[in-house]
C-alpha cells in the first residue's frame, strides 16, 4: 500500500463514528508512522489532535496522546498541535494520559 493511501486509510480509522476503531488506529499509527514522511506525519498529528479534542472514549483519548507522543518523539509535530495540546484540562484524570501530554508539552528539544 502507498503511504498516500495508507494515511487516508488511516485518517478514515481515526475520525471514525466507532470509538474501538478509533482506538485501534491510533495505536495502529504507532506502528506504521516511522516510514512516513514529514507531511503524512503532519496530517496524522492534526487530526489527532482535532480528535481527541473532542473524544470521549478514554481508551480512545489515551491511544491518541500515545500516538502523539510516539510522532513527537520521531518527527516535528506541528506547532498547531502543540498549541492545541494547551487546550486539554489537565490533570486529565488519567495518569497515562497525563504523563503524555507532560511529555508532549515539554519545551526541552528532544
Amino acid at each position: 500500500m502507498d503511504d498516500g493511501r495508507l494515511v487516508l486509510d488511516l485518517v478514515a480509522g481515526l475520525t471514525s463514528a466507532d470509538a474501538h476503531r478509533r482506538q485501534r488506529t491510533a495505536d495502529e499509527v504507532t506502528d506504521v508512522h516511522r516510514h512516513l514522511g514529514d507531511d503524512d506525519t503532519s496530517v496524522l498529528a492534526t487530526v489527532l489532535v482535532a480528535a481527541r479534542l473532542i473524544e470521549g472514549n478514554k481508551e480512545a483519548q489515551e491511544a491518541q496522546l500515545h500516538a502523539l507522543a510516539e510522532l513527537a518523539e520521531w518527527h516535528q509535530l506541528p506547532r498547531t498541535v502543540v498549541t492545541r495540546l494547551h487546550q486539554l484540562t489537565r490533570p486529565t484524570g488519567d495518569p497515562s494520559q497525563d504523563d503524555y501530554l507532560a511529555f508532549l508539552l515539554d519545551p526541552s528539544p528532544r
